[in-house]
């Protein structure tokens, strides 16, 4: 305040570094919520893959059901198929990020850091986006044989 009262302005690297951490939490705010859009749009594709395939093989789970498959097994069944489907597509998925990071990166003069920490998170955040969206068509079709069984 003294320096500031004898008409010369002054500045420390307090009042750059808040501003700059503020903006720097604005852009992880911005890409988390990126990233959640991604996550959203890769479970509905996994629905949308698992309702197709459960709907177009009705008449393989009725015959699986008359020959004495429990809903249980055959939603086991759904499950898995989208897990596997999920495993593959992330190990895909991070394949082509740590290609483009190993690439792009030292162009843009980005320094990439991969730890196991950082895949075993995508990992498991990807099994649990193919178990959610696995669960969804195997309920729904173990409640439509419920429905059909309870007709007939």
């Amino acid at each position: 305040t003294a320096i500031t009262d004898m008409g010369f302005e002054t500045y420390s690297m307090e009042s750059i570094r808040k501003p700059m951490q503020e903006q720097t939490q604005q852009i992880q705010l911005f890409l988390g919520l990126i990233a959640g859009v991604s996550l959203f749009v890769a479970a509905l594709g996994i629905i949308n893959t698992m309702l197709m395939s459960v709907f177009e093989r009705t008449r393989e789970i009725g015959v699986l059901k008359a020959v004495g498959w429990s809903n249980k097994r055959i939603l086991g069944m759904i499950v898995g198929e989208s897990l596997v489907i999920t495993i593959v597509s992330a190990i895909i998925g991070s394949l082509i990020g740590f290609a483009a990071c190993t690439i792009l990166g030292p162009q843009m003069g980005i320094d990439p850091l991969f730890t196991p920490k950082i895949f075993i998170q995508a990992f498991a955040i990807a099994i649990a986006v193919g178990i959610i969206g696995g669960l969804y068509p195997a309920i729904k079709i173990n409640s439509r044989f419920k429905y059909l069984l309870s007709k007939s």
